[in-house]
């Protein structure tokens, strides 16, 4: 897949910031497990291959987000419920959890070390 590097970047942070959370309250307890194991991601730990899944999911993510954004604001709830689950499928789909992904999209936004593997693992896919 091709990227834009800069707008990848922007792009990527902005959903992995914003994405929404998907959890009952039944799968709350799950989700904070899940967010304690991806808190414990750290810049060195994070592989390629995490961030090419980071940026393949965050450009899925944008293309549902597009597609159901009529959907929602005509359907409300139900059309953001299937457009979530979707969301969590591209994710998952990459490799990824979602508290992991969203993990990934903090350090990047703090750490320009990051910021800058992630801008080449974009350029490179080009």
């Amino acid at each position: 897949m091709r990227y834009g590097t800069n707008l990848t970047l922007a792009f990527a942070l902005m959903i992995g910031m914003m994405m929404p959370a998907v959890a009952d309250d039944a799968a709350d307890l799950y989700e904070d497990e899940r967010a304690s194991e991806a808190e414990s991601l750290s810049v060195d730990s994070i592989s390629d291959n995490q961030l090419e899944g980071f940026l393949e999911a965050a450009s899925e993510i944008e293309s549902i987000r597009a597609e159901y954004t009529e959907q929602v604001e005509s359907e409300g709830a139900s059309a953001q419920r299937s457009a979530q689950d979707e969301m969590v499928e591209a994710v998952e789909s990459n490799g990824l959890e979602v508290d992991e992904y969203r993990e990934i999209a903090r350090l990047v936004a703090d750490d320009e070390d990051l910021r800058m593997r992630l801008n080449g693992i974009a350029a490179d896919s080009g």
